[in-house]
């Protein structure tokens, strides 16, 4: 179901870590309603937060909805954290009947 959103990546290697940030827009505006879902690995470690946020990056304006922490997760894992996250918005009604 997140496939049907526009999305951005963006990645930040930093010795050994690696940081990886991909947002799901849920709303036309890029300022309205998504999913960040931000992955820290290391060499033995693995660690994803995936956050439902309303407003624009400025962490002033930003409101964060809802928020979950996976550790060493599976992308099926995170895959269904997302759908779930999504089943949310479907519920409170922030999502048009066209974008689910």
């Amino acid at each position: 179901m997140k496939e049907e959103f526009e999305f951005n990546d963006k990645q930040v290697r930093e010795g050994k870590v690696n940081l990886k940030i991909t947002t799901y827009y849920l709303s036309e505006i890029k300022a309205g309603l998504r999913i960040e879902v931000r992955r820290l690995s290391t060499k033995r470690k693995a660690t994803a937060e995936i956050e439902l946020v309303w407003g624009d990056d400025n962490i002033i304006l930003k409101k964060s909805l809802k928020k979950g922490i996976l550790e060493n997760p599976k992308n099926k894992e995170v895959n269904a954290y997302i759908d779930e996250l999504l089943e949310y918005c479907n519920k409170k009604g922030w999502l048009k009947k066209g974008d689910a």
